[in-house]
């Protein structure tokens, strides 16, 4: 069984936030990259099955056929077999036997061959394609809410790297800016951006718990739905 994915991440709050704490070091993107490359060694571990049945597939076909290449020395009544017992336990029944067994081994190989084709890889190929749209699910929803919330991040930053330029250079202007430079309406900006990033780190925390717990469901999925699970 997959180990389970921890659900406890926190939200913030901009109320009472400080310009320090405006851009953490946490990876947005560390969660949902994890889960990604979760998804890609599902992606493989699938299709190492795939192709293990497949080859085991094609191995039970050959073998049917060059057991009926077997069957076909014996297929032919014995020459001169009247010369033989032919009750249960003679020569003519050692040879019935022969291709009694060679004819079960050629069905065996058959049936097999019939039950990985119809069965065993149908099974394996679905579960790749689910796994396939997961990882589209992952990349339109988590992923993308944690590159929307690198990007406003990024945007508070340059703005607080602003607002440390305008602050510096009040004093030697003598107190004459003009609106855009002034540093109390870049502060507001930056309080401004720094909430709308905040909003958009908690939506993406929530997406987060959301996903995490599906994938723990789709994980048992995936055990369960595998050949022999």
């Amino acid at each position: 069984m997959a180990s389970p994915v921890s659900t406890s991440l926190p939200s913030r709050t901009a109320t009472g936030m400080s310009i320090e704490d405006a851009v953490p070091d946490l990876d947005p993107t560390t969660t949902a990259g994890l889960l990604a490359e979760r998804l890609q060694a599902w992606k493989h571990a699938v299709g190492y099955l795939e192709d293990y049945m497949g080859v085991v597939e094609k191995i039970h076909g050959r073998h049917a056929k060059e057991y009926e290449k077997v069957l076909k020395t014996i297929s032919n009544p014995l020459r001169e077999g009247h010369h033989f017992d032919q009750s249960l336990g003679g020569i003519a029944g050692f040879f019935e036997n022969l291709r009694a067994n060679t004819q079960a081994m050629i069905n065996t190989n058959l049936e097999t061959e019939k039950s990985i084709k119809g069965s065993v890889i149908p099974i394996l190929e679905r579960l790749h394609k689910e796994i396939k749209h997961k990882a589209k699910e992952l990349d339109s929803g988590a992923y993308s809410g944690a590159k929307e919330v690198e990007k406003l991040r990024n945007i508070t930053q340059k703005h607080i790297e602003l607002l440390g330029q305008q602050t510096a250079s009040f004093d030697s202007a003598g107190g004459r800016l003009n609106g855009a430079e002034d540093p109390y309406v870049v502060h507001r900006g930056v309080m401004h951006r720094l909430s709308n990033q905040v909003l958009a780190e908690n939506n993406h925390t929530n997406d987060l718990i959301s996903v995490q717990n599906n994938f723990e469901t789709f994980e048992a999925h995936i055990i369960e739905r595998r050949p022999g699970g």
